[in-house]
C-alpha cells in the first residue's frame, strides 16, 4: 500500500467512479476492492486534513459512495458474517477490526469536520455536507449490516462512535442555523431517523440496552438540543439491569466495573472481565491487557464456564426475589 495518504485518496476516488459505471456488479472485482479498503483504512486516522478546496469533503462522499455500492450488491455480506463469526467465538480477525475501524473512523472525521470549520478550513455547506455524509455512512454500517454490529464488544465500538458523531454535530448546527437551516435540518433529520430505526427495530436492541445502561446523559442531551430546533426524538431509557452495588464482588468486570454476563480471565493480570471488555480490547489496533500492557491474543485469556453458572443461578435467584416481593 502506498505511503502517501493523498495518493492513497485518489485510489479510492477512483473506486468511486466504478460506483457510477456499474464496474462493482462483479463480485470478483468487489472482493479486491475490498481487500484493498482494508488496507487503506489501516492509514486513515486523521491522516486526511481538510483544506479549502481540498479533501475535507470528498473523502467522507467517497466512502459514503463506496460503502453504499458495495452494501446494496450484497457484496459485504461475507465480511459482515465473518466478522460476526470472528467476535462470538473470541478470534478477532480483519474483517471485525475493518467495522470497528470504520466507525471510528467516521467519529474522528466529525471531530475533524468541526475543528476545521472552526478553524475556516471548510465552508459551512461543505461541513454540513460533510457531517450529512458522516451519519449516512454511520447508518450504512450499525444499521444495515445485519447482527454484525449487535455482537458483544463491537457494538460497544459503534455505540461509542455514534454518540460522539450526535453530540459533535449538535454543537455545530447552532452557529450555523440561522444562515444555513435547510442543510442543518437535513443533518437533523439523519439523526432523528437513526434513533428512530434503532429503538423500533428488534434485532438492534441491544444497541438501544448500551444507549441507556452507559449513555443516558448523552442521549438527553442529543434529545434535549434537537428539540431546540424542532425535532422530537425517542426517549431511550436507562437500563438497570446492570446495576452492581448488590452483586458478589466476583461477578463485576475488573475493567468497566459492571456486572459481568460471560466471565472471561486475563491470564497475565488474573482479572476477570466480561467477553464485552474483552471483544473491545482486541478490537484496537494493538490489543493489550489493561493492567499489565502485555499483548492480548487468543492464548491469553479463557472463557469460565464455572462461573458463568455462578453468575446465572445469582442472577435467577435475584429475579425470583424480586417478583415475590413485588407480588406477595
Amino acid at each position: 500500500m502506498c505511503s502517501n495518504p493523498y495518493i492513497r485518496l485518489d485510489m479510492l476516488m477512483m473506486i468511486q467512479t466504478w460506483c457510477q459505471n456499474d464496474d462493482l456488479d462483479n463480485e470478483e472485482v468487489s472482493e479486491h476492492v475490498i481487500a484493498g479498503l482494508m488496507e487503506l483504512s489501516v492509514y486513515m486516522d486523521g491522516e486526511y486534513e481538510s483544506t479549502p478546496g481540498g479533501t475535507g469533503l470528498t473523502l467522507e462522499l467517497s466512502w459514503c459512495r463506496v460503502i453504499y455500492t458495495l452494501l446494496t450488491k450484497g457484496h459485504l455480506t461475507n465480511v459482515y458474517k465473518a466478522a460476526t463469526q470472528q467476535i462470538q467465538s473470541l478470534s478477532v480477525g480483519p474483517e471485525a477490526r475493518w467495522l470497528a475501524r470504520m466507525v471510528e473512523f467516521v467519529a474522528t472525521r466529525t471531530t475533524l469536520i468541526k475543528s476545521n470549520l472552526q478553524s475556516s478550513c471548510m465552508t459551512p455547506i461543505n461541513a454540513l455536507k460533510a457531517l450529512e455524509c458522516c451519519l449516512v455512512l454511520l447508518g450504512h454500517l450499525l444499521i444495515s449490516c445485519g447482527k454484525t454490529f449487535t455482537c458483544r464488544g463491537i457494538s460497544r465500538v459503534g455505540v461509542v462512535s455514534f454518540i460522539k458523531v450526535c453530540v459533535i454535530v449538535l454543537e455545530v448546527i447552532p452557529a450555523l442555523w440561522y444562515h444555513h437551516a435547510n442543510s442543518c435540518n437535513l443533518v437533523l433529520t439523519s439523526i432523528t431517523e437513526m434513533i428512530e430505526t434503532l429503538t423500533s427495530s428488534p434485532k438492534l436492541q441491544s444497541l438501544v440496552q448500551l444507549l441507556g445502561r452507559d449513555h443516558s446523559q448523552e442521549m438527553d442531551k442529543i434529545r434535549w438540543s434537537a428539540s431546540n430546533f424542532g425535532f422530537q426524538m425517542p426517549v431511550i431509557t436507562p437500563d438497570e439491569d446492570h446495576v452492581t452495588t448488590q452483586c458478589p464482588e466476583r461477578f463485576v468486570d475488573g475493567v468497566t466495573q459492571l456486572m459481568i454476563e460471560s466471565p472471561v480471565l486475563l491470564q497475565t493480570s488474573q482479572v476477570t472481565v466480561d467477553e464485552t471488555t474483552l471483544v473491545y480490547l482486541l478490537l484496537q489496533k494493538s490489543p493489550r491487557c489493561p493492567f499489565t500492557r502485555t499483548t492480548l491474543d487468543q492464548h491469553s485469556f479463557c472463557r469460565l464456564p464455572e462461573l458463568q453458572q455462578e453468575i446465572h443461578a445469582w442472577r435467577t435467584n435475584v429475579s425470583t426475589t424480586s417478583h415475590h416481593h413485588n407480588n406477595p
